[in-house]
């Protein structure tokens, strides 16, 4: 039976076969079906375009070149080979000119100083504030952010808000609070509520947002001996600053070799009194004080190159933390700045340095930075918002002054870039805003900012236009000022102004008026 059934499967492959056979050679005897019928196909079809290349074609290559599907002799193929690459995994350039992309082709890995640097800063724009002719000695930003305040040393204090302010950048308000002393410091509280002035006088002051005096300090007497008899100071300011926690507190710095700590709700005296000694035992001058970042404590330079360090709540006999050679004896130290964390301490001596201290170790600074001239008293050293990098300002007595940025971690060189023909007096960097200001020596205050780094502030009016001033005589009459007095004699009195429909009847009246 199985060979039985075997032999039909096979003798059904063989007929089949043979039919298939028998239906191709049928099939080659007849005209291919679109030429007797006239057409290629039924229905739309779409011409297939080859796949494009991957690789881009340079301009400079020949049209006429020969297509890689041809066939190349032997030896062609061992040249090629021959000039191959080692490595496999590397592309072969074509030949001519080479289609370079714009960005793909900057390398990455350019790190220089300058570049780097200018990328991070926000220091691509500027805005000039004209204050005075004299030096720009003191300047205070809101912790908004939404005015700026200005003092100089020809006594003024200006005003500028940049929501109000359009491209003339002009200012809304001068006042003279110090009256015939120049300006030293000026510090916005940490509600924004208060401005607290220091002058070259032994008086602060405290004003309100609208330059209205709320608090001034008592002047001390100046014949007793002892200083901490005193009820204020009795010779002039170089500083002073807000307590960082409490809007109530605010410290001074005097050349009558005290620091002392003030309470605006205590008009009698100062709250505390802060004597300072040099390493010889004598009084020694402060040219700085500042509250660290938490308020716990207070760190003093003074006029022997000294660095001293209090706790806020005392005692303050004797400094808790203390360098007695941290700059050059004799030089004025200028700025004092506390880092976040209130480990670090930034000082810009006046011995032409910038140094980072660390208060844990205060026995060396960690980095220095030299060669940075430190004319003026009041030129100042900041940390930016992130704590990332240093600015300092320089000072000269000719020539032009610079803003020089350092790596915080490195102290290397990032940037730097002069300010024009004048030297840096103050320095501000806004950690809310993200930006610049600088008061110079030739009476300018530049807001440095950047469309991408920076939010409002000068942003808000340096591309606002400027309002169009109405002539007087521009004024319609019913807007116009007059002057009402009821009693005056009939040929002085003016004319009162009339609305339209009373002008207008009296006009009727008027049989010259009326007749035209």
């Amino acid at each position: 039976m199985m060979n039985e059934f075997s032999k039909k499967v096979e003798n059904t492959k063989i007929s089949v076969l043979n039919q298939a056979a028998d239906d191709e050679k049928d099939s080659s005897d007849f005209p291919n079906i679109s030429e007797v019928m006239g057409f290629s196909g039924f229905g739309k079809v779409s011409k297939k375009k080859p796949p494009p290349s991957k690789v881009k074609k340079a301009p400079g290559l020949d049209k006429n070149a020969p297509n890689s599907s041809e066939k190349i002799a032997p030896s062609e193929q061992s040249a090629a080979k021959q000039s191959e690459p080692d490595n496999p995994n590397s592309e072969v350039e074509p030949v001519g000119e080479q289609v370079s992309d714009s960005d793909d082709d900057i390398s990455d890995d350019d790190d220089g100083p300058d570049t780097r640097g200018k990328e991070v800063l926000p220091i691509s724009h500027e805005i000039k504030l004209n204050h005075a002719s004299k030096a720009v000695s003191g300047l205070a930003l809101d912790p908004a952010g939404a005015r700026l305040v200005t003092g100089s040393q020809d006594f003024d204090v200006k005003f500028w808000d940049f929501n109000a302010m359009d491209s003339r950048f002009q200012s809304f308000r001068t006042i003279q609070p110090m009256e015939n002393y120049h300006v030293r410091s000026i510090e916005y509280s940490i509600t924004g509520d208060l401005l607290l002035f220091a002058s070259g006088g032994p008086q602060a002051k405290v004003l309100d947002r609208d330059g209205s005096q709320v608090y001034e300090c008592r002047k001390g007497d100046q014949y007793l001996v002892d200083m901490a008899r005193s009820n204020g100071h009795v010779s002039s300011l170089y500083n002073a600053v807000w307590h960082t926690k409490d809007r109530n507190i605010f410290m001074t710095s005097s050349s009558d070799c005290t620091v002392r700590l003030w309470d605006i709700n205590v008009t009698k005296n100062q709250k505390t009194v802060i004597k300072l000694k040099g390493r010889d035992g004598k009084k020694v001058s402060p040219t700085h004080c500042v509250f660290s970042k938490d308020s716990s404590m207070i760190a003093v330079a003074t006029i022997d190159g000294a660095l001293s360090l209090y706790p806020t709540k005392g005692p303050f006999v004797r400094a808790k933390l203390s360098n007695k050679t941290a700059h050059v004896k004799g030089t004025e130290t200028s700025c004092l700045k506390f880092s976040i964390d209130g480990n670090r301490l930034l000082s810009r001596g006046g011995d032409d340095t910038v140094k980072l201290w660390d208060l844990r170790n205060m026995t060396n600074p960690v980095h220095t930075a030299n060669n940075l001239d430190n004319v003026f008293v009041g030129t100042d050293c900041w940390f930016s918002p992130d704590e990332k990098v240093v600015m300092t300002g320089t000072s000269v007595q000719r020539g032009s002054g610079e803003l020089v940025f350092f790596d915080a971690n490195t102290f290397d060189e990032l940037y730097r870039f002069s300010v024009g023909e004048s030297s840096v007096s103050k320095i501000l960097w806004h950690p809310k805003l993200n930006q610049i200001v600088v008061g110079c020596s030739n009476g300018i205050a530049k807001v440095y900012y950047s469309p991408e780094l920076s939010s409002r502030g000068a942003l808000l009016c340096a591309a606002k236009p400027r309002r169009r001033q109405v002539k007087n005589d521009e004024i319609p009459t019913g807007l116009q000022q007059q002057v009402i007095n009821p009693y005056s004699l009939p040929m002085y009195r003016e004319q009162r102004f009339l609305y339209a429909k009373r002008r207008k009847d009296k006009s009727r009246k008027d049989p010259m008026k009326s007749a035209a």
